[in-house]
């Protein structure tokens, strides 16, 4: 997995090819704050992707703070950008994003490993993306960098506090997750998506994602929206979700609107770090074969805009089974995000 990883990676490299492009992030910016927790569906479940939270920042900060890692993107994802994307012209847009996901198996009162369901696993990360606009306006593409941490303790104490607070079960399994102690992680994802059909008061859209790295798959999706429209179709792209939200750039929409939205996409799954473990030897993971390659993924939401700058977004997601097993099953989470645009 290393040598495939480095060899790709090796393809990818090139020179910048940021010259090319309309950089628009320093008058488009504005900040979102993403919350994910599976108790928010109304079930009395802890399980699966549990929770998640995420800080996206946009605009040219983005792209030229200290720890952005978006000249490193671009070494890495230049060269394909070139084959999917038209320079000439388009117009991008920069944003970074931090955020820490967290999964637990059905049984977290136990203190000892739970080998027949999900591992206990963690990833807090950092990611910066790049979103261009082709010049007929019809279609984007989407390049992003994700670097993190696999195994930290801090995922356990955030959920034990939360835990405390609601006066929910404790979980007590959490020195048996991947890579427990701390493993590096690094995902290289390629996107593109096009407007399928633009209406006064509703869209469709279509596209893919390729990532490769501690998650690696290849996904299709498709997802509508309709309503009172005044953003840009290309502002709100339900598909760019790896579990919690991806950093996508924040755009001010022309005047208050409000809008439902829905989508689905099929996920071809080659290798889960989460699921299945990385180089670091883990207590408990899903076997190889025992990984559902197919997994359908499925969304609904309700939106407003107010004020010129304000948006609100409350979601429902799930997908299929991930995993096979005597406790295969979906899994359902819901969530809401706050964004400012200025």
């Amino acid at each position: 997995m290393t040598r495939l990883i480095l060899t790709v990676l090796a393809l990818l490299s090139c020179t910048s090819l940021d010259a090319a492009r309309s950089d628009e992030s320093q008058t488009q910016g504005g900040w979102r704050l993403t919350l994910d927790n599976d108790i928010l569906t109304g079930q009395a479940t802890d399980r699966d992707y549990t929770g998640g939270i995420g800080f996206t920042y946009s605009g040219d900060a983005a792209r030229d703070n200290p720890v952005s890692l978006d000249a490193l993107r671009e070494s890495m994802t230049g060269r394909l950008h070139s084959l999917f994307a038209d320079d000439t012209g388009s117009r991008r847009y920069h944003s970074q994003q931090v955020g820490l996901m967290l999964f637990t198996p059905e049984d977290i009162t136990s203190t000892l490993p739970v080998y027949d369901d999900r591992p206990y696993a963690s990833l807090l990360f950092v990611s910066n993306s790049a979103l261009d606009i082709d010049p007929a306006g019809d279609s984007i593409f989407i390049s992003r960098l994700t670097i993190g941490m696999l195994g930290l303790s801090l995922a356990a104490d955030i959920q034990r506090v939360l835990h405390e607070v609601t006066d929910s079960d404790v979980p007590n399994g959490w020195e048996h997750q991947v890579s427990a102690g701390g493993e590096p992680a690094l995902m290289v994802e390629l996107a593109r998506q096009h407007a399928l059909f633009l209406g006064d008061n509703h869209e469709w859209k279509a596209g893919w994602d390729a990532v490769i790295g501690s998650i690696t798959e290849l996904d299709a999706s498709i997802s509508w929206r309709a309503g009172r429209l005044h953003s840009p179709w290309w502002s709100h792209v339900p598909s760019q979700v790896r579990y919690v939200e991806q950093s996508m750039p924040v755009i001010r929409a022309a005047a208050s609107e409000w809008f439902v939205h829905a989508g689905a996409r099929l996920r071809l799954v080659a290798y889960n770090a989460l699921l299945q473990g990385q180089f670091r030897d883990s207590e408990v993971t899903i076997s190889t074969q025992d990984v559902e390659r197919l997994v359908a993924e499925y969304w609904g939401g309700v939106a407003f805009a107010f004020a010129g700058h304000y948006r609100i977004d409350g979601y429902f997601r799930g997908n299929t089974p991930e995993f096979r097993g005597s406790n295969r099953r979906s899994a359902n989470w819901a969530g809401i995000s706050f964004s400012y645009a200025w």
